[in-house]
């Protein structure tokens, strides 16, 4: 590969390379704008002494410089009258803001992203900087992309944490320039400036809820809740199963709106205008105005920006009667998303998108040139051409969704092979649809009945893949560097279909990874113990990992409108391969109660403990749940504990308390409100180090805190009157590194190695 054959291929490596440096290492935004600057002048220079290649080299280092800029100014810097400086000052604020994304609307609840305008506290007025999300308390439809807002209200840093398996809720914010946050309990005291009745995400949202109406209308309430999902991304009026059907069956990703999408409409609405007499360029015009207008419905998901443009440039390139590279092509749509939205690169939709593009471009034409072509029967490389589309898709894809997911589904290449070519069949009937219900509203209605149909038999298909007769998902988890490794590792199978060299390569590559792998087996420290403290928005969920059992503590949870383990604890449990299990309900409300029975029927065997104090909510609760009656066993404890007698790797439990003992260590986990049943400094089984996990630190703490020889603590946060009174303490500075917070670091990740606790730095 050269840099003349491939430019924008080689252009995108160091494009990611300064985003990536950016991104791990902090250097100040002027040393990489200066470096881009300087790079960019001396391959001027080395250009005009004609010595090419050494210019070529200092361009690229330019452009890696002028990324990190780009990432580094966007993200990491924060000048006067960025968000960032007002947030958590227990100041009110008037806000002046603008909506700019498309808001998302939740049953009970809307949330909403501004771009910050001004801020005006005590007569001053200042000007703003950055991004807010919006969290209003009911569902509303009022404030919509492009209107002005003002309102009063405090600002708050956005919370969050990586947990294990899931989500760091902070980061994903960060990287959408989001650094403040804003609750509000209703929209009522929101003054709200229209978008002007012409502009432009104004006509594109009324153009939206058109063609939603349009499918409720002509087609069945299931099949255009689907349909809004294939064509428009709109998923909130999907039943549950259905929703569940396509996770299950790996097929969900028909729902984030494909780029196929755009290759389909593309070819319709050319196939339109065959019959006119414009020129190619007023065609490619025409094509262009219709895809920007489609990526714009579809909310610009991320595979449909980039088709839209791969498309944009194809069809330019068409116009102008210029060779289509598809490597080039696809670099270079990259290169624009990426210069525009450089964070784009950590969104998994972006890196699922290019890579599945990418992997179909290099690896088709390669594997199907070593494929016997049957003159013969001609419909048998009809019937392979899919099977090897399938196969390179789920090979691409694989890595990456085991890096995000945890699993795979291997029913899903069975799945995509039936399913997807039925979906783009589907797409092309809801086109002809939307274009006959236009020209005429009856004619559309008769297109719906075959429709009706075909969604029928999706339907059928995704019951069938998806039902749990079917294989189960594979937990495989991957590293980062495994996911590259796999990568280059396809890149080079590929390549040595054809050439000895690369061969030797794959071979040498392959023998190294195994024996840095087998490496750092042997050098790794086994810990005895595992505690994983997870990052929640109230409460306590704590997985502790023994040579015995495995036990889930749950304590102070909100009520979800789904199963808050099954985001959090349940994956990073079944990654590790846990099937047996002990569910431990500290505190008696309903809302834990409620997580606590509906986890249990996650696993095949389970222990679940509930304070003795809640029979009769038990009882209504799996009454509601309908369990099966083996499924697992409900044991009551009452509020002793004899803490002398706890052996090490075993737990004793009361209400709002459990006590863990790990040879000479001590691990307190709490309630919210719960009281410490011994005295600090009288008690026995206080005597050695102490790991304490509570949800929130309260004033009560502060003088067990003091008087008890403190290894950590865990907790989510810590109230204002600790914070004022351990801040005049003395053990103040040598309190505080004890601290994890999970509302800022995340998930604690407990290593238990001869009774001494270890975090990762």
């Amino acid at each position: 590969m050269t840099a003349r054959k491939y430019p924008a291929v080689i252009i995108l490596l160091f494009l990611v390379a300064g985003i990536v440096l950016a991104d791990i290492i902090k250097i100040p935004c002027g040393v990489y704008l200066f470096t881009a600057l300087t790079a960019f002048l001396t391959g001027v220079a080395l250009y005009q002494y004609r010595m090419k290649r050494a210019a070529v080299i200092v361009f690229l280092v330019g452009f890696l410089a002028l990324s990190g800029f780009n990432f580094a100014f966007r993200y990491k810097a924060f000048p006067p009258g960025h968000v960032k400086h007002f947030v958590d000052n227990n100041q009110k604020y008037i806000i002046y803001a603008e909506i700019d994304d498309w808001p998302v609307l939740y049953e009970h609840k809307t949330i909403l992203y501004a771009r910050l305008d001004s801020l005006r506290h005590e007569d001053h007025v200042i000007p703003g900087k950055g991004r807010l999300i919006i969290n209003i308390a009911v569902p509303t439809t009022r404030i919509q992309y492009g209107d002005r807002l003002i309102w009063e209200a405090c600002l708050f840093a956005v919370k969050g944490g990586a947990n294990p398996s899931g989500l760091d809720y902070r980061r994903y914010l960060n990287l959408k320039g989001v650094f403040g946050a804003c609750y509000l309990p209703h929209d009522l005291n929101i003054r709200v400036n229209p978008a002007g009745k012409y502009d432009y995400h104004h006509v594109i949202q009324n153009l939206r809820q058109e063609i939603l109406e349009i499918f409720q209308q002509t087609l069945k309430p299931p099949h255009a809740a689907v349909a809004s999902g294939f064509f428009l991304g709109e998923t909130r009026n999907i039943p549950e199963h259905i929703y569940a059907y396509f996770r299950d069956s790996g097929t969900l990703h028909l729902l984030a709106v494909s780029g196929s999408n755009v290759w389909l409409l593309v070819g319709l609405i050319a196939l339109l205008l065959m019959a006119s007499n414009l020129n190619p360029r007023r065609k490619a015009i025409i094509l262009i105005a219709f895809v920007i207008i489609f990526s714009s419905l579809a909310q610009n998901q991320p595979s449909v920006v980039r088709a839209s443009v791969m498309a944009i440039l194809v069809l330019i390139g068409k116009a102008l009667q210029r060779r289509i590279e598809l490597n080039n092509i696809i670099a270079a749509a990259a290169d624009l998303i990426l210069a525009a939205a450089p964070a784009q690169l950590f969104d998994i939709g972006f890196q699922l998108s290019f890579v599945v593009a990418w992997a179909l471009v290099f690896m088709t034409p390669r594997i199907l040139a070593h494929i016997k072509i049957n003159k013969e029967r001609k419909y048998i490389n009809w019937l392979i051409f899919p099977v090897v589309i399938s196969f390179i898709a789920q090979a691409a894809s694989m890595p990456l969704i085991a890096y995000y997911f945890g699993r795979v589904t291997f029913i899903s290449f069975a799945a995509n092979l039936i399913i997807v070519p039925l979906n783009s069949l589907i797409v092309i009937g809801e086109m002809v649809l939307l274009l006959a219900y236009t020209l005429l509203p009856l004619l559309g209605q008769l297109i719906g009945i075959p429709l009706n149909a075909l969604f029928d038999l999706n339907l059928y298909l995704l019951e069938l893949f998806g039902s749990k007769s079917t294989l189960e998902p594979c937990l495989l988890s991957f590293s980062g560097w495994m996911v590259i490794l796999f990568l280059v590792v396809l890149t080079l199978g590929t390549l040595a279909i054809d050439s000895k060299r690369a061969r030797r390569h794959l071979v040498f590559l392959l023998i190294i990874s195994g024996c840095i792998w087998a490496g750092s087996r042997l050098n790794r420290l086994e810990s005895d113990y595992r505690l994983t403290v997870f990052s929640l928005a109230r409460g306590n969920m704590v997985v502790c990992e023994g040579e015995k059992t495995n036990y889930l503590f749950m304590a102070d949870l909100t009520e979800q409108e789904y199963i808050l383990a099954e985001k959090t604890a349940v994956p990073y449990l079944k990654n590790k391969g846990v099937r047996n299990l002990s569910i431990i309900s500290l505190t008696p409300d309903y809302a834990t109660l409620q997580e606590a029975v509906a986890t249990a029927q996650l696993f095949d065997t389970v222990q679940l403990y509930v304070p003795e104090k809640s029979q009769g909510l038990i009882a209504d609760i799996m009454r509601l749940n309908n369990p099966p009656t083996d499924a697992y066993s409900v044991l009551y404890f009452s509020d002793t504990i004899d803490f002398e007698t706890i052996e090490t790797g075993t737990a004793g439990i009361r209400e709002g308390l459990a006590f863990l003992r790990f040879d000479s260590l001590v691990v307190l986990i709490l309630s919210e409100n719960s009281d410490l049943p011994f005295v600090p400094g009288k008690s026995p089984a206080l005597s050695g180090p102490i790991l304490m996990i509570k949800p929130i630190l309260v004033p009560s703490d502060t003088l067990f805190l003091n008087e008890t020889n403190l290894s950590l603590l865990v907790c989510r946060d810590i109230s204002r009157i600790p914070r004022k009174s351990m801040g005049m303490a003395p053990y103040y500075q040598k309190f505080l590194p004890k601290i994890w917070l999970t509302s800022q670091k995340g998930a604690a990740d407990i290593s238990i190695y001869r009774g001494r606790p270890t975090l990762p730095d």
